[in-house]
C-alpha cells in the first residue's frame, strides 16, 4: 500500500476505536428516564459511525490489493447504517430543541421515511465500483471508488440528509453552551460540538474547492477526523491539566452522583 494510504488507514483505525469508546460512554450513562432514549440514540450515532468505518477500512485494504468485489456489499451495508446513525443524531438534536420526545415524533418519522426512500433510490440507481481511473461528469474516480449514477439534485438531497442533522446538533450545542453554568458542562459541550463540526465542515470546504478526492487531502481529512474524535473523547475523559481547572471526568461525575444517592 502507498505510504499516504497506510497513514490514512491507521488514523481511521484509531478513530474507529475512539468512536466505539465514545458510544459506550453515552449508552452506558445512568441518567433520568426522559433523557435515556435520546442519549442512547446519540451514542448509536458514534457507535454506528465507528462500525461503518471498520467496514470501510477493510474494504480499502482489499482495494489496495486489487480486490473490488466487496465494494457493492459495502455500499448496501454502510448507507442504511449511516442513515440510521444520522436518524439517531437527529432524534437527539430535536430532543435538545423541543425537550420532549412526543413533540419530535412526527419529524423523526418523516426523516425515517426520507432515509428509506433514499436507500430505495440508491438501489434502483444500480451503483458500481470503479476499477480504473476515469472522469465521470467532471469528477475523477479512482479504482475502488463507488459510483452511484443519479441526478445532481438527488445527490445534493442525499448529502443534505446526512449533513443537516450534524449542522443542527452543532447549532443546538453551541446555543446551549451560553446557557450553561458549570465549567465541566461548558467544556464538554464545546468539545463535542466542535468535534462534530470539524469533519463535515472541512469536507464541505474541500468539496467546494474541488480537492475532495485528492489522496493528500484524504490523508489530511483522516487526521482532522481523528483530532475531532479525540476532542469528543476528552470531553468526557479530560487530561490532568484540564482537571486542574475544575473540570471533572464522567467517572468522577458518576461517583459523585452515586454518593449523593447513597449507593
Amino acid at each position: 500500500m502507498e505510504t499516504l494510504m497506510v497513514f490514512r488507514e491507521v488514523m481511521y483505525a484509531c478513530s474507529s476505536v475512539l468512536l466505539l469508546m465514545i458510544a459506550a460512554i453515552f449508552i452506558g450513562r445512568k441518567i433520568r428516564t426522559e433523557y435515556r432514549r435520546p442519549t442512547i440514540m446519540f451514542g448509536l450515532w458514534w457507535g454506528i459511525t465507528g462500525a461503518t468505518m471498520v467496514v470501510s477500512i477493510i474494504n480499502d485494504i482489499t482495494i489496495s490489493y486489487g480486490i473490488y468485489s466487496f465494494g457493492i456489499p459495502v455500499i448496501y451495508t454502510t448507507w442504511p447504517l449511516l442513515m440510521f446513525a444520522t436518524f439517531g443524531l437527529l432524534y437527539y438534536t430535536l430532543f435538545l430543541f423541543a425537550g420532549s420526545e412526543k413533540k419530535i415524533l412526527p419529524v423523526a418519522v418523516l426523516y425515517a421515511a426520507v432515509a428509506i426512500s433514499a436507500m430505495i433510490l440508491i438501489i434502483m440507481a444500480h451503483p458500481t465500483v470503479i476499477t480504473e481511473t476515469k472522469i465521470i461528469e467532471g469528477t475523477t474516480y479512482h479504482p475502488g471508488d463507488a459510483y452511484v449514477p443519479m441526478s445532481p439534485v438527488l445527490g445534493l438531497l442525499l448529502s443534505l440528509a446526512l449533513m443537516l442533522p450534524q449542522i443542527a446538533v452543532c447549532i443546538a450545542l453551541y446555543s446551549i453552551y451560553f446557557k450553561l453554568d458549570t465549567p465541566t458542562q461548558k467544556y464538554r459541550v464545546l468539545l463535542i460540538a466542535t468535534g462534530i463540526l470539524l469533519p463535515f465542515a472541512s469536507k464541505l470546504v474541500a468539496s467546494i474547492a474541488g480537492i475532495g478526492n485528492s489522496p493528500t487531502w484524504l490523508t489530511i481529512y483522516a487526521g482532522i477526523f481523528l483530532l475531532a474524535n479525540v476532542m469528543v473523547y476528552l470531553a468526557y475523559k479530560p487530561p490532568k491539566f484540564v482537571k486542574k481547572r475544575g473540570i471533572i471526568s464522567i467517572d468522577e461525575e458518576r461517583a459523585r452522583s452515586a454518593q449523593s444517592r447513597g449507593d
